[in-house]
């Protein structure tokens, strides 16, 4: 019965403590990807600035609030909503991603191709 408050009070509902000792035999857990053990959204922990453009988390992040995309709008998350700048002309790009304008001009977020679409060169996407 403590196993059972235990998990309980880790959001973990357990019918009975026969499900419980059932657990000591488990040699295999297959679970799906639907929300079942998640909140259902993606959050990013941090992100690598490895060319030195930190300056332009904000935009970024922006951008991904505007994108109906999860990976995007997970992006967003990256910094305080007072951080976020205005945008207008708001235009996704379905499976590319999203162009804007900004007090400073047009911002896009997205894929290599989204870039080439726009006429924007960029460097090679490095391989991880």
């Amino acid at each position: 019965i403590a196993g059972i408050a235990v998990a309980a009070r880790h959001g973990i509902l357990i019918r009975s403590s026969a499900f419980l000792e059932e657990l000591a035999d488990l040699t295999s857990l297959v679970v799906d990807k639907t929300g079942t053990l998640t909140f259902g959204t993606l959050r990013l922990q941090s992100i690598q600035d490895s060319a030195g453009h930190a300056d332009l988390l904000p935009l970024a992040a922006s951008l991904g609030s505007a994108s109906s995309h999860p990976v995007s709008r997970a992006l967003a998350g990256l910094v305080d909503k007072d951080q976020l700048l205005p945008l207008s002309d708001i235009r996704e790009r379905q499976g590319l991603g999203v162009v804007a304008s900004t007090a400073h001009g047009e911002a896009a977020l997205g894929r290599p191709e989204l870039f080439e679409q726009l006429g924007i060169a960029t460097p090679a996407v490095p391989e991880h």
